[in-house]
């Protein structure tokens, strides 16, 4: 079933008369046939970058964060 709110709308205009080859660019757009095709976007892995800090307390002591499971 088409959708009512397409994301795209792409318009392609005939550039020559058929039959005597004029340019039809300012010619009179009589009707307009749509179709919709339906694409699904290419899947892409997400990298996530997990990165564990080292802080060293006004004490001296050093502490190190951990990494997620």
């Amino acid at each position: 079933l088409p959708v009512q709110h397409p994301d795209k709308v792409l318009y392609h205009a005939p550039s020559n008369c058929k039959s005597c080859g004029r340019d039809l660019r300012d010619a009179d757009i009589i009707d307009t046939e749509a179709r919709q095709v339906f694409d699904l976007p290419p899947m892409a892995p997400e990298v996530i970058e997990h990165r564990v800090q080292r802080r060293r307390c006004r004490c001296g002591t050093l502490s190190v964060a951990s990494f997620p499971p």
